[in-house]
């Protein structure tokens, strides 16, 4: 397990997959981290380095219509028991397998929105909160946990969510304390172990 600097990581990990591209059809990297930590950036950078043989896979897209969480929940969106794990799982080993899927959307409003077709590509990129959730390991070939100091996590989290999505400082500041930083110590955190490589994104 590394430690090293995004930056750096990044480099590394263009070699690595340059090496595994010899040898595997299909790489599936996997990066897990806490909210706001830089998980969708470094899949964008990564997708935009093999532009035209790289696809990003949202684990947000896997999340449970409203109906389908557990109630005691509320609205807690950051529990592991949010994902359709076993769907992801299985499209994961269908696309390790050279075939297509067709991939659910998700909205914010809480529910999906329908399917697409998501196709194979020489590399596969899934992001989110439990990419590297145990159900999933034995269909990703590199594992990446990104980490971020929790300051510099919320204050990019309060950014994106009164910017992107509306949402007023006051709500996004009590989700955090509430549910979001909670989750990341009990569940999310605890992924890093499966991790080859831990990412340091402060900044």
């Amino acid at each position: 397990m590394k430690e090293i600097s995004l930056d750096e990581g990044l480099l590394v990990l263009q070699k690595d997959i340059g090496h595994m591209r010899d040898t595997t059809p299909l790489i599936t990297v996997a990066i897990a981290g806490g909210s706001a930590s830089g998980k969708s950036h470094l899949a964008r950078l990564l997708c935009e380095m093999y532009n035209g043989h790289a696809s990003h896979l949202p684990l947000d897209d896997y999340y449970l219509n409203e109906s389908e969480r557990p109630e005691h929940l509320g609205d807690n969106y950051d529990h592991p028991a949010c994902f359709d794990f076993p769907l992801l799982a299985e499209h994961l080993h269908l696309l390790k397998a050279g075939k297509s899927i067709e991939k659910p959307i998700y909205h914010y409003t809480g529910k999906r929105e329908g399917y697409e077709l998501f196709f194979p590509q020489p590399l596969i990129v899934l992001e989110g909160l439990y990419s590297l959730h145990e159900s999933l390991l034995s269909c990703l070939d590199l594992k990446i946990f990104i980490e971020a100091p929790e300051k510099v996590r919320l204050e990019r989290r309060l950014l994106r969510d009164i910017h992107e999505r509306g949402k007023s400082f006051e709500g996004t500041k009590r989700r955090w304390i509430r549910t979001v930083e909670p989750m990341y110590q009990r569940y999310v955190l605890p992924q890093k172990k499966y991790a080859q490589f831990i990412l340091l994104n402060s900044h």
